[in-house]
């Protein structure tokens, strides 16, 4: 064989100079050489140590389960040709699968494809409204996965929506049904991350557009129905946490699955409403209403879940009208009277805006006359050892945010059991069919927060 060198003389001092490309060629024929028979294994880089790092943990008995699963992509599905990252489409599976079980709750709702909504529909039409409804699912999540620290995500989606909507506030679609709830949204977001004062600006805006469009009375067909739930629902729960007086009044329980009489109610029920026999009028309407709603949702068993509007006008009308007679008549009631009063209104809240056992709003001066009246009764040998117990379970569940608030109430509920001699929590079920106690809402909450009162005392 013979052998072949070859070299390019160049440069200043004529010294063999070898381009790249020629380097390359040569290095590979001679490993051609020294590697002919032999089996090369290829070298990997070395990966990586896997270490166990923190995880955001979620307890289940801290949200409504945990977070639902991503299977498929059912956002690119019902929004085909629209181009979507893949942040974006977390944040709005999230939305649907965290926020409208908080507003809806699916054991007592129908369970209807949300992405088949008006709400979900808006997203594509709407830039300002898609921004909004980013920025209140990222709020949420603070809350659900126990992050105190602000988001710097949420801010810019709510800045950018903000602008528009300030722009469309000067043009013919100022009272449109987008707008509306384009600006409920703001405000609830508002609302979660305790800004009162902004959530304020939004409300008085949102008053101003009613008014311009009508009234509440204006709003028609199922559309623009589930626009009003919306706004009421965001004024009961400022008039709540403020104290304020609602802006707006809707009592309009479907009489197609609710009864307004006596007629039909269970008789275990009628020493209750014989507390109210010489009450005003108001006030015995709510007892009536508070029963029939109990009996309704404790009827699922054996008949059909209701609609997302029945089911939201059923819960507008009882926090109304609750808040109408704590601020007008409840210094008319006596102090049994005004406990049974204040475990309606904490049956209402009840059904608010919650993550599974944690809420993510709470109503301090509200709390606070329903804790000073709880103590109250505990020495009053006329109380009735079922409201105290019923009353202090139902104070946890409305207006505790988390677990840990539940210092002032574990003696009221381990002194009660004890004197009415509840050993397990059956026999507290058992006690509790005689008041306004929803299971499938109530139950497991209830059991937990009863079994930590007993660990407690």
């Amino acid at each position: 064989m013979t052998i072949q060198f070859v070299a390019c003389r160049g440069g200043n001092n004529n010294r063999v100079v070898v381009d790249t490309k020629t380097r390359r060629m040569v290095r590979s024929h001679v490993m051609k050489g020294r590697n002919a028979g032999r089996t090369v294994a290829r070298t990997q880089r070395p990966r990586a140590p896997v270490t166990a790092g923190k995880l955001e943990s979620i307890r289940p008995e801290d949200g409504p389960l945990t977070l639902s699963r991503w299977v498929g992509d059912d956002v690119a599905t019902y929004a085909s040709g629209v181009c979507w990252t893949p942040y974006q489409k977390m944040r709005i599976h999230q939305c649907f699968s965290i926020i409208a079980d908080a507003l809806y709750p699916h054991e007592l709702c129908h369970s209807t494809d949300l992405y088949k909504t008006r709400w979900f529909q808006n997203l594509f039409v709407d830039e300002a409204f898609f921004h909004a409804s980013l920025a209140i699912t990222t709020t949420c999540l603070q809350f659900y996965l126990n992050r105190v620290e602000e988001s710097s995500a949420a801010l810019g989606h709510l800045s950018r929506a903000v602008h528009i909507v300030n722009k469309r506030l000067s043009s013919a679609d100022a009272t449109s049904d987008s707008t509306l709830s384009l600006v409920f949204v703001l405000a609830m977001n508002e609302m979660l991350r305790g800004d009162h004062a902004r959530t304020k600006v939004h409300l008085d805006g949102l008053q101003c557009l009613v008014e311009l469009r009508g009234g509440l009375g204006s709003f028609k067909g199922p559309d623009a129905k589930r626009v009003m739930h919306k706004i009421c629902r965001a004024d009961v729960e400022f008039a709540l946490l403020t104290g304020s007086t609602p802006r707006f009044c809707l009592l309009d329980v479907p009489s197609h699955i609710m009864s307004s009489t006596t007629d039909g109610i269970d008789d275990r029920y009628v020493p209750l409403l014989q507390v109210f026999s010489h009450a005003s009028e108001d006030v015995s309407r709510l007892a009536v209403e508070v029963i029939h709603t109990t009996e309704l949702f404790n009827n699922f068993f054996h008949a059909p879940m209701v609609s997302w509007d029945d089911y939201t006008a059923i819960i507008l009308s009882l926090t109304y009208r609750c808040i109408r007679i704590e601020q007008n008549e409840v210094h008319a009631l006596d102090d049994v009277q005004r406990g049974w009063f204040y475990g309606f209104l904490a049956f209402a809240v009840s059904f608010l805006f919650h993550f599974g056992r944690r809420r993510m709003l709470c109503y301090p001066a509200v709390a606070g006359n329903v804790r000073r009246l709880v103590t109250k009764l505990s020495h009053d040998p006329s109380c009735p050892e079922i409201l105290w117990l019923w009353l202090s379970l139902l104070s946890g569940l409305s207006f505790c945010k988390e677990e840990s608030d539940y210092q002032w109430i574990s003696p009221m509920v381990a002194e009660a059991s004890r004197k009415m001699g509840l050993k397990t929590w059956e026999n507290v079920v058992e006690e509790l069919q005689s008041v306004p106690w929803v299971h499938l809402l109530h139950g497991d909450p209830g059991k937990r927060m009863w079994e930590l009162c007993q660990n407690d005392y």
